[in-house]
């Protein structure tokens, strides 16, 4: 009677199991769009190129700088570097006057104006600061001295102020103006 007891609660342990959630990439919303059409150049992406540990399902989330943990439970719901094509195509539609946006390949008979490559050397997430910190610091080490932030409010407030409070945070070391379809806002110097 003991043997069978102790069997049933070690077969109830290995049956619990923590159920995936799936994630995907969401783009901009698309009432900001400044797309035009007819005139505008068109726009190609790609290719465009990830490191080999983020081609699997689960997240990534990094522990310092050498140690990658993979999150069993946390899923992408579509390949990472799908979605991520398709999303930064979406993007640039809305964000740029073009709705002429072509991902690669592309034939030759339909050649982009533009052609945007992009090389991904990370795509995961960490606790040491924001996206927008963490960009505007490497746009710092390679020697960026301004930028145009377009998008940052994340439609939540907390968002849209924390963002507005890197124009404070890099007023040193970078001119940043954040605009969108209502506001130019840029950081005024004394003097």
């Amino acid at each position: 009677i003991v043997l069978s007891a102790l069997c049933l609660v070690m077969l109830a342990g290995c049956g619990v199991s923590k159920p995936s959630r799936f994630y995907i990439l969401t783009p901009v919303a698309g009432e900001d769009t400044l797309a035009m059409t007819g005139t505008a150049p068109s726009l190609g992406i790609g290719p465009v190129r990830f490191p080999a540990y983020l081609e699997r399902p689960e997240i990534v989330h990094r522990s310092g700088d050498n140690q990658l943990h993979y999150a069993g439970t946390q899923r992408w719901a579509e390949p990472l570097k799908n979605g991520f094509n398709r999303i930064l195509a979406e993007n640039l539609s809305v964000l740029l006057p073009t709705d002429q946006v072509a991902l690669h390949p592309w034939s030759r008979a339909s050649l982009p104006d533009y052609q945007v490559v992009l090389d991904v050397t990370r795509f995961d997430a960490d606790s040491s600061g924001t996206d927008l910190n963490k960009v505007l610091a490497y746009a710092v080490q390679q020697g960026i001295t301004g930028a145009v932030l377009t998008g940052f409010t994340g439609r939540r407030t907390d968002h849209t102020l924390w963002n507005l409070s890197q124009l404070t945070v890099f007023a040193d070391r970078l001119r940043l103006c954040h605009v969108d379809d209502h506001c130019w806002i840029h950081l005024v110097r004394a003097g």
